[in-house]
């Protein structure tokens, strides 16, 4: 599949796309408290196991309106139905969780039309090439410790390099210290998702994903 180019999903601002989303996920909506800590068993996993979560939770947002398709926040991802239609096709079913959502303002009003999901991966993939990607790695730890533990303890990418004969998904999350907030896809995904005209998604492709991030994160 490396023979078409990867991309990495991120937020294209606009209206009703947040440049920070103002909410919470909550079991119920409380007028007395409608947007609590989330202190919640199934927050403690982060995506790294299967948990035990309600059939249905809340997204209870401080936005007037919401309009987005895709939305990277909670360790995971909020995806519209028009956006899981087409994951569906693509995804291994193990690899994700998926929990609907009904979502409020903090008041109990609707601000949008959409139905979302909330998006938890169970699975990352270790397919970045550690030893031939460039990177600074954390003070007081080694290449060699980045490379044992698939990626933890890097600081900062100047070029991410893939292992090519592995990847086999047209969409994934991989594995690795910055890296895990991004969903990644290839480029017939890619397409499929700019043929529905979604709101809110922007691709960068891999090799230009390290300027990005420094960019908008180190600067």
């Amino acid at each position: 599949m490396m023979k078409q180019k990867i991309y990495a999903m991120v937020k294209k601002s606009g209206k009703g796309v947040p440049m920070s989303l103002n909410a919470v996920l909550a079991e119920e909506f409380n007028d007395n408290n409608p947007m609590p800590d989330m202190n919640y068993e199934w927050t403690i996993s982060h995506g790294t196991e299967k948990v035990r979560f309600p059939e249905h939770l809340f997204l209870v947002c401080k936005e007037k309106i919401l309009s987005f398709d895709f939305y990277a926040d909670f360790d995971g991802y909020i995806v519209s139905d028009d956006f899981l239609r087409i994951f569906l096709k693509y995804m291994l079913i193990d690899d994700y969780q998926m929990i609907p959502l009904e979502t409020l303002s903090w008041k109990g009003t609707q601000i949008t039309d959409k139905k979302y999901h909330y998006l938890v991966p169970n699975k990352k993939e270790t397919w970045i090439d550690y030893n031939h990607s460039k990177y600074d790695v954390d003070e007081g730890k080694t290449k060699e410790q980045v490379i044992s533990r698939d990626g933890a303890f890097v600081r900062k990418f100047e070029e991410i390099i893939l292992k090519e004969s592995e990847v086999d998904k047209e969409v994934f999350v991989l594995k690795g210290s910055l890296l895990t907030r991004f969903l990644f896809c290839s480029e017939i995904f890619k397409n499929e998702i700019e043929k529905e005209h979604l709101v809110g998604v922007d691709f960068i492709p891999i090799e230009e994903l390290p300027a990005y991030y420094n960019k908008k994160y180190f600067l």
